[in-house]
């Protein structure tokens, strides 16, 4: 996710369509944060809005000013998986594959947790501790 400031400066929650990305405290959140902090930071970007997620966050994909797309970016740098529970785009498979038999990054990994099976570990555990 990022946070965007539109020409009427208003902050506006950009959730990245089709891909998820390692949470902060996964092997590789930092390393996608500033991936994406590097491509994104002070720079003007074109959001083509998807969604907008039970949180109200706007879902879409982040074009960068060179014209490429940085959902899809993520998935060639080896630091995000293709959330086919929410997407089927093929571009976005082969991405994936293709970085997953290049075996770097997140990939290098023997058994990588996808960010989605990461957060529902967290709120069970979370629920053992209030229980």
């Amino acid at each position: 996710m990022i946070t965007i400031l539109d020409v009427d400066n208003t902050q506006t929650k950009i959730r990245l369509y089709g891909i998820d990305c390692p949470e902060s405290h996964q092997d590789f959140g930092t390393v996608a944060r500033k991936f994406t902090a590097n491509h994104c930071f002070q720079k003007t970007l074109k959001v083509e809005v998807k969604d907008i997620d039970r949180y109200g966050r706007t879902v879409g994909i982040v074009i960068l000013s060179d014209h490429t797309n940085l959902n899809k970016e993520l998935l060639n740098a080896d630091l995000a998986w293709h959330y086919k529970s929410f997407n089927n785009s093929k571009d976005f498979a082969i991405a994936e594959a293709r970085a997953r038999a290049k075996q770097v990054g997140l990939w290098s990994m023997e058994n990588p947790t996808a960010p989605w099976d990461f957060r529902k570990a967290k709120r069970q555990n979370h629920k053992k501790v209030i229980l």
